[in-house]
């Protein structure tokens, strides 16, 4: 996978090229919007400003984007798993999350991580997508 650059040349730290902090703040207000739906799935609705939202739709976008790339790499591969563009974005959101979590001081289990990244549940049988 490719890697953001973890500080800027002021010294402060970065997740996707963002401030963590401000981004916790955003991720929050979706976490916060959280309801389970009857199906068992999850949904979530934030509105932000014009001005608070380019933070986080940057970020997203980068991890987004880094998750489509390494999907495409594992395409050879006899295990990929197919994740539809949603699955991808939900990934992204929740690695955006473990990884802002992380630059905070409040470490994400590995198999957790891998989860997202791969898009597949290390306990999860081959060819079965875990996350949604």
């Amino acid at each position: 996978m490719t890697r953001q650059r973890k500080r800027t040349l002021d010294g402060k730290r970065r997740v996707a090229g963002e401030d963590p902090s401000v981004l916790v703040g955003l991720l929050a207000r979706v976490g916060d919007s959280l309801a389970r739906n009857p199906d068992g799935t999850f949904s979530a609705h934030a509105t932000f400003s014009k001005d608070e939202a380019p933070p986080l739709v940057r970020a997203l976008m980068r991890v987004e984007a880094e998750l489509l790339l390494d999907d495409a790499r594992r395409l050879r591969t006899p295990d990929h798993v197919w994740r539809t563009p949603e699955q991808r974005s939900v990934d992204a959101l929740c690695l955006l999350s473990l990884r802002c979590a992380a630059a905070l001081g409040r470490p994400a289990d590995r198999g957790l991580v891998e989860r997202y990244k791969t898009g597949r549940d290390p306990d999860t049988p081959r060819g079965v997508s875990s996350c949604a």
